[in-house]
This record gives C-alpha cells, sequence and structure tokens, in this order.
C-alpha cells in the first residue's frame, strides 16, 4: 500500500500535479496493461487503474443524447460498470459492493481507497455539468486522489492509459488536453498481436471470421506505421519485446524520459503499489515473462493463411492507400538506436 509520509505533497487539487499527467498508450494485446502495472508503484507517481477511453472521446457523435459529465462518469473509466451505478436520481453515484479492481480484491480495494468517498467526487462531478475533456478527467482524478486512504504521498504526477482506436486522434487528443504530459506508445510485431487477438478470442469460445483476421492483420500493421512516424517525430516508442526482455533496463529509462526517479518497484506489475496478476495477462502469474517464439504456434491453419495472405498483400494495400508499409524490423532498428 502507498506510503503517507508526514511532508505530503500539495492536495490534489494541485494544478500542477493534475496537469502533468503520464499516459501508457497502445494497440490491444500490446502491452499496455503490463507497462501500466510495471510504471505504478513508485512514490514520485499515482497510477490509475484501468483506461481513460479518449478514443471515444470529441469523436462524431460524441457524447450522443446525454450531457458529457454524464457520458464521462459512466463510460471515461473502464472500470466504471464493475464498481459503480448511477442512482435512481440521475445527480449522484453508488458503489456496487464486494467489487475489486485490476487485479485487488474487494477488501485489498478497500484497504486503499474510500469507494463512497471516491463516488461523492464523482456525484459532484456528474452535477458539474462541465463538457471540457481536460477538465472531466482532471476532476476525477481529483476525486480519486482525495479518497486514497493514504493520500497521495509525495506523488507529484499521476498516470493511466488509454488502449485502441485512432492513435492520431487520441495522441492529439491527449497533448491537446495536457501539453505539460508525456505519452508512451507501446508497439509490438503485428504476427504477435493478431495472434494474441487470436488466442483471447478462443479463450472466450468465441470464433473470428476470416474477414475479421485479416482486419486485425491489418490494424496490428497500422500499430507498426504509426509508431515508426511517432518515433521518427521524437514521440516516445517502446517496444513490448525490449520490455519483456529487459524489463528493468527499460522501465528505467522511461523513468528517465518522463522525468520519474528510477525505482525497484518498476520491475514487477503492482496495481496502486500492490504486486498482482496482470489482469490481461494469458498466465497467472505476478512475474514478467516473454512472447513464444514463434507466432504460428497454436494456431490452426486457417489463422495461419489468413496472417500470411495480408502479409502478402499489404505492401499492395498501403500502396494504394497512398502509404508505405513499414516493416517492423524497421521499427525495432529505429527504437535500438535510442535504447529501446
Amino acid at each position: 500500500m502507498r506510503e503517507n509520509p508526514e511532508s505530503t505533497a500539495a492536495g490534489a487539487d494541485d494544478e500542477n500535479f493534475l496537469a502533468r499527467p503520464v499516459l501508457v498508450y497502445g494497440p490491444r494485446k500490446a502491452g499496455t496493461t503490463l507497462l501500466q502495472s510495471l510504471m505504478d508503484g513508485g512514490r514520485a507517481m499515482v497510477m490509475l487503474p484501468d483506461e481513460l477511453k479518449l478514443k471515444f472521446m470529441e469523436r462524431p457523435g460524441w457524447p450522443g443524447d446525454v450531457p458529457a459529465a454524464r457520458w464521462f462518469v459512466e463510460e471515461g473509466r473502464s472500470y466504471f460498470s464493475g464498481l459503480f451505478r448511477i442512482s435512481g436520481d440521475g445527480l449522484s453515484v453508488e458503489v456496487i459492493p464486494g467489487r475489486g479492481l485490476a487485479g485487488l480484491g474487494p477488501a485489498e480495494l478497500d484497504a486503499i481507497i474510500d469507494l463512497e468517498k471516491y463516488v461523492a467526487g464523482l456525484g459532484e462531478l456528474l452535477r458539474s455539468g462541465s463538457g471540457d475533456v481536460a477538465d472531466l478527467m482532471k476532476r476525477d482524478v481529483g476525486a480519486f486522489m482525495a479518497a486514497l486512504r493514504g493520500g497521495r504521498g509525495s506523488a507529484e504526477r499521476w498516470g493511466s492509459k488509454e488502449v485502441g482506436g485512432d492513435p492520431e486522434h487520441v495522441t492529439s487528443l491527449f497533448h491537446r488536453s495536457f501539453p505539460a504530459g508525456n505519452l508512451i506508445y507501446l508497439v509490438r510485431q503485428p504476427e504477435f498481436i493478431a495472434r494474441a487477438i487470436i488466442m483471447d478470442r478462443r479463450r472466450k469460445a468465441k470464433r473470428m471470421s476470416f474477414r475479421r483476421l485479416l482486419h486485425e492483420c491489418r490494424d496490428a500493421q497500422d500499430v507498426v506505421n504509426f509508431g515508426y512516424k511517432h518515433a521518427l517525430a521524437g514521440g516516445l516508442v517502446v517496444s513490448y519485446e525490449a520490455l519483456t526482455e529487459n524489463t528493468a533496463a527499460i522501465t528505467g529509462k522511461i523513468c528517465g524520459e518522463v522525468g520519474l526517479p528510477p525505482d525497484e518497484v518498476h520491475s514487477k506489475p503492482t496495481t496502486l503499489g500492490e504486486t498482482v496478476v496482470v489482469v490481461t495477462s494469458s498466465r497467472q502469474t505476478t512475474s514478467v515473462f516473454r512472447q513464444e517464439k514463434e507466432w504460428t504456434k497454436d494456431l490452426t491453419g486457417r489463422e495461419k493463411l489468413a496472417v500470411r495472405l495480408f502479409q502478402a498483400v499489404a505492401p499492395l494495400y498501403y500502396r494504394l492507400k497512398g502509404r508505405r508499409k513499414i516493416r517492423y524490423g524497421d521499427l525495432r532498428a529505429l527504437l535500438a538506436a535510442k535504447g529501446y
């Protein structure tokens, strides 16, 4: 559990604290939850569990037929539906008892955060009528920090993660909302992203159509294309392979780049300072493990055919789109030159 030293930092409403978040961002199955958990637990930053849902904000149709504040309270943090519900009057929030979060059981979570106090803050957000994305996130973070039983201690920053969506939209919205913030973009070999998604669907007994398989391969390649562009522009891009092969060195380097002190806690996954099994992990372990050597392992002939077919047609597909297919090896070489 996070310590509460006698000399605490400024309150959760400190604008400097709220204005300088660290966002872990990447596609599905590229290790965003792992990196989020690794960046958690240090004294200098409080890492909020789960996602911000930036990918849905300020898009066509957002926030639909409800006020932005209500949309944000119900949808703006993906853990909401598991822990809370809007009360009947539509102006306050209630706790759903007996629920855990991000690898923490109900008792562990209750020892860390006063959920009743948190939902009181969410109720204020709900009634605020605010429609500004940055303001909504800051109010949420302020309510979360105020509800931590140990306070935020000496933490000077907060962090969270985002997964999926259009990288151009997500990165642009984050930087406009938080000009002083830092974004860490995570990439992974596209064939392994496709494999991880396939295996996840299989565990859930969901069969993917051949067309869906091709779409997942395309989305995984788009991650590489954007990552290359983002890295060339000076953005912080980290490969999943480097992160899992040399965890302590990579998290230490990330800390240096985003202005956090190095800390041994960043070599093991934690949630709000407590050691956990990463909730999206395919293995029940608190250690960081490396991916399989071959992306073809355990895939059916049909699944392998879909991935290989996309590999064959991808250069032409992107050429017709007026773009270029970036080889993952080229992206890895670019990142290796930067130490990632």
